[in-house]
């Protein structure tokens, strides 16, 4: 069980994401300070650890895996802090098998079905990287740290912003809003992507746009190589216009 009360540190992040300071110049997020929270024990924080630890993420369909944790959710009544806190404690969870799916698919079932519009995920404490944060994501998420692989994997709409690094195949199956990533990225960013914008502003490395159909990547950084199966869309580095090339 959780203390009664825990000090924790994490990252005094913005809880809302505004398009113009998004889109405007690409830039960095500037840095944060570093702030103590307190953190105590609640029964909403208990019914979801709850459904956490009830949640069995052994199907290979992402969606299947993403309705179950669905269903373990329905009926408690948590806020946007709640899911920030949660993303907090999970680090006593962070040994058991799967965490980094389990977690991310739980994290963007919590965020989907929640009431607000903007949610803050903490990751910087974890020593796993969380993977598919924002599955079918429709709402807005700061990342405050690294994320694993699959971010916004198949997101409808929104904004994600992480504010540091992301993992391999960044937006895969991408059908709408928007993925910023500050830092470097894996492989495979846009992957199958249909719709919607990813900007990086760190590196890449390669397959970059691979069976990508549609939406825009913009390249901030250095990148490897781009894919050479790449089905449609548009990619840009540095504001210039790298696929398609007439």
């Amino acid at each position: 069980m959780m203390a009664t009360s825990q000090k924790l540190r994490v990252q005094d992040v913005p809880t809302s994401l505004r398009a113009n300071d998004l889109f405007g110049k690409y830039k960095r997020e500037p840095s944060q300070t570093v702030r103590e929270v307190d953190i105590k024990n609640s029964k909403v924080l208990e019914e979801i650890k709850k459904a956490w630890t009830k949640f069995k993420c052994d199907s290979h369909n992402n969606f299947t895996n993403y309705n179950r944790a669905l269903s373990l959710i329905k009926g408690i009544d948590y806020a946007a802090v709640d899911v920030g806190i949660f993303s907090i404690i999970l680090a006593e969870f962070q040994d058991e098998k799967s965490f980094s799916k389990k977690t991310g698919i739980f994290l963007s079932a919590l965020i989907n079905n929640g009431a607000d519009t903007d949610y803050v995920v903490n990751t910087l404490h974890l020593r796993v990287e969380i993977g598919y944060i924002g599955l079918h994501n429709t709402k807005n998420i700061v990342i405050n740290g690294n994320s694993g692989g699959g971010v916004g994997f198949g997101m409808q709409r929104g904004k994600i912003l992480v504010n540091r690094h992301g993992g391999d195949e960044v937006g895969e199956a991408m059908e709408g809003g928007v993925i910023i990533v500050n830092g470097n990225v894996g492989r495979a960013a846009g992957i199958f992507m249909k719709n919607g914008r990813i900007v990086i502003n760190g590196g890449a490395t390669d397959d970059i746009g691979v069976f990508m159909r549609g939406g825009v990547v913009h390249l901030n950084g250095n990148y490897v190589a781009l894919s050479n199966a790449i089905r449609g869309g548009r990619i840009y580095y540095k504001d210039k216009i790298v696929y398609p090339i007439d």
